[in-house]
């Protein structure tokens, strides 16, 4: 790809940061392209980085603050592609590599604060759809099919070759019931005309293949999943079971379930599984989705508390009827939480992949 054809689809705005990794004792390369500027920076091997990532994720999800580990991890591979970033660039498109994958980037200490505080951050899987979504901005109408599965009805299913992944506090049940999903779910449809929430038994598999054939513009599902580390495509959503199905919804049935929606929302635990534990792709759930032709997906790097999320989530919505872009609106989301004094732990596991700039009108949808 050349870059002055890079450059023609970027605005003024936007800082491209793409991450490339060889070997375990290569250097890792950094390219950080502005519509006026590019420029190389040498980074350390991305296997020296997977320790100090793996011990921030570790430590902002049981609660820590984090900042030392964060700190380090801003350093190595943050801080020289910010320095002598024109103050215009609000938004960045990140490519990551490798246990980059794994960072929710908004939240890397920066300044006296976090890198969301400095720019708006989605995650882009290649510069190649980067740039298809800047060539070709999108507003669609508001229209959403939320699901608030909070208690399953699912028994008996633990294949070994699943993680778990559950809040700390719930692990004697990993499939323990959500109680906020369905408040989440109606505050989710409480968007956008012509909406539907379903909840409780209606949380159904049977349910989501029931209305698939309908043109919602949004899929929020606030829900179990289970992910795996060691099996590629083992990984499911979990929604009401009912007598024609288990309520185990694959990445590949999800994916077919949600072509032609603009965004699907994962609002479960750790959606994205291991982002990027095979060192080169996006992963979990997210992989099919992108790959089906969702524009959008808002999924987690590890076990949330439905309950928090629940709060992050309203705000998430309140913030896009406002007309703002889906990272913007995400973004502001959890600074609100931050600035309340909610520890990093219960808003910064989300992160908006795919296309940012996705924008939403109240007005009318297709029948």
């Amino acid at each position: 790809m050349v870059l002055a054809d890079v450059q023609r689809a970027m605005k003024p705005s936007t800082a491209l940061l793409v991450y490339a990794g060889g070997t375990s004792t290569a250097r890792t390369g950094l390219m950080v392209i502005t519509k006026k500027s590019a420029r190389g920076i040498t980074l350390a091997p991305l296997d020296s980085l997977d320790r100090d990532v793996v011990r921030w994720l570790a430590l902002l999800e049981s609660g820590e603050s984090g900042a030392g580990a964060g700190r380090r991890v801003a350093a190595s591979v943050l801080a020289d592609a910010l320095r002598g970033l024109p103050a215009g660039i609000k938004r960045l498109v990140i490519v990551p590599q490798g246990p980059l994958y794994r960072v929710p980037f908004q939240a890397l200490p920066y300044a006296n604060g976090v890198l969301g505080d400095r720019a708006v951050v989605t995650i882009s899987p290649s510069v190649s759809l980067a740039l298809a979504y800047a060539a070709e901005p999108r507003t669609v109408p508001a229209r959403v099919l939320a699901l608030g599965a909070g208690d399953t009805g699912a028994s008996g299913f633990t294949p070994q070759s699943l993680e778990l992944n559950i809040e700390r506090s719930e692990r004697g049940n990993p499939l323990a019931p959500l109680l906020a999903a369905a408040d989440e779910a109606r505050a989710a449809a409480s968007w956008g005309r012509r909406s539907m929430s379903l909840t409780g038994t209606d949380a159904s598999e049977s349910a989501l293949k029931r209305e698939a054939r309908v043109p919602y513009t949004v899929l929020h599902a606030a829900a179990h999943a289970l992910t795996s580390d060691q099996t590629l495509g083992a990984n499911w959503l979990i929604l009401r079971a009912d007598d024609a199905d288990d309520g185990y919804v694959s990445g590949g049935e999800l994916a077919e379930l949600s072509a032609g929606r603009a965004m699907v929302v994962l609002s479960g635990c750790r959606t994205t599984g291991d982002f990027g534990s095979r060192g080169d792709a996006i992963d979990g759930l997210v992989a099919p989705l992108l790959a089906r032709g969702v524009r959008t997906v808002v999924a987690s790097h590890w076990a949330v508390s439905d309950r928090w999320t629940k709060v992050l989530m309203e705000r998430f919505y309140q913030n896009l009827a406002r007309g703002i872009t889906t990272a913007e609106a995400m973004n502001n989301a959890q600074t609100s939480l931050r600035r309340d004094g909610v520890p990093a732990r219960f808003w910064a596991a989300f992160s908006v992949i795919g296309d940012g700039a996705l924008t939403f009108t109240l007005g009318p949808a297709a029948p």
